[in-house]
């Protein structure tokens, strides 16, 4: 038997669950420029491929759903840019980003998962006049604050938080704060 061998062999199997349980607890450190390429990514996502992997979501709905738009909606960045995009899609949108903001296993960076979750919502509330959450506007400002604050935010992005601020503000509903707290 190796050294190598002995030693896993010989050793306190709580001291290597421990080992192992610290291990699984730490959590990837992203670099801003790391963070804005992996934003451009999961933009260029089709949403069929993400929504439709997940159990909760009927493929063919989303499948009929996706094919009876016009102008068409293959990405999340379409879909965020779309003059009037379907909530059904924006709700689904966000619910995947929850999901990944929550999920300690998530390939998706929590903070990846966190714009796409206020760009849902702030969508919604922008192009289709509807609230697809139930945070207060001050922690929907809260949220739109932290994500403009960020370097690796793309301008696109940037903009429509920008434009949901500006509303939030102008229906009185915003008011000061410094970062999301709440799904």
């Amino acid at each position: 038997m190796s050294q190598t061998n002995a030693d896993v062999h010989d050793s306190d199997p709580r001291e290597a669950a421990k080992l192992m349980a610290e291990g699984a607890a730490i959590e990837r450190t992203w670099r801003p420029d790391e963070l804005g390429a992996v934003l451009r990514h999961q933009l260029s996502v089709p949403l069929d491929f993400d929504l439709g992997a997940e159990e909760r979501w009927e493929k063919a709905r989303l499948e009929a759903l996706l094919a009876s738009l016009c102008p068409a909606i293959e990405t999340f960045a379409d879909l965020l840019r779309h003059p009037s995009p379907p909530v059904e899609l924006l709700e689904m949108t966000k619910q995947f980003a929850r999901r990944h903001r929550k999920d300690p296993n998530s390939p998706l960076p929590k903070e990846i998962a966190t714009v796409i979750y206020f760009a849902s919502i702030v969508t919604a509330l922008l192009r289709c006049a509807r609230r697809i959450t139930n945070l207060t506007a001050e922690k929907l400002a809260d949220g739109l604050r932290w994500a403009m604050a960020n370097s690796w935010i793309d301008d696109h992005t940037r903009s429509l938080f920008h434009e949901g601020l500006r509303a939030l503000q102008s229906a009185g509903e915003a008011t000061h704060g410094s970062g999301p707290r709440s799904s």
